[in-house]
């Protein structure tokens, strides 16, 4: 937790000193789906089904701002919402984290961007509820090299494919595993 409020203040003081050179700000939404990792959890149903949680999976919200830095170069910081979810009547388990990526942004051409940055996962942790719920690790802090593109439709609309790596450590074992994922992301920026 601490290195997440580091890692915050740290992007806050970027961002301040960009709005201090007057220099254009766009805040952003963002929701993704992602896959990837490795099986963490696998459960059968009583009706047969079986359904598995994925260090990779599955769902992403992210919220953050770009900064304009050059007409061809831009810096996106977001702080994020990441989880991989089964639900069954009698109990759930759940793998979440709350990433927190600077990226830098290359304009190709005003549609396109490259993007290179890091993401730091804060606080990632398996949880189960229910009968599942002796399910329970906790993981280290993790930070991961992530590349990414982006088609722009227009000022306000685009679309990314991510991939990120990550290895998460047990902090209870010595287990290691592997986090990294791809995702398409649909972004709205203010």
């Amino acid at each position: 937790m601490k290195s997440l409020l580091i890692i915050s203040a740290l992007s806050l003081s970027v961002c301040s000193a960009f709005a201090n050179d007057n220099k254009p700000i766009k805040p952003l939404l963002g929701f993704g789906l992602t896959g990837g990792g490795e099986t963490l959890v696998s459960t059968r149903f009583t009706n047969g089904d079986s359904a598995s949680i994925r260090s990779g999976g599955l769902v992403s919200f992210i919220g953050g701002a770009e900064f304009r830095v050059a007409n061809n170069f831009a810096v996106q910081t977001t702080i994020g919402y990441h989880v991989d979810r089964v639900n069954a009547t009698n109990g759930s388990i759940r793998f979440e984290r709350f990433p927190l990526s600077v990226t830098g942004l290359y304009s190709i051409n005003p549609q396109v961007r490259l993007g290179l940055g890091l993401e730091h996962v804060s606080n990632p942790k398996i949880r189960g509820t229910g009968v599942a719920g002796s399910v329970s690790e906790n993981f280290k802090s993790s930070t991961g090299l992530a590349l990414e593109g982006e088609y722009l439709f227009n000022a306000k609309m685009g679309v990314k494919l991510r991939a990120v790596q990550h290895k998460f450590k047990s902090k209870d074992f010595n287990d290691e595993v592997d986090g990294n994922y791809f995702g398409v992301f649909g972004t709205y920026y203010f």
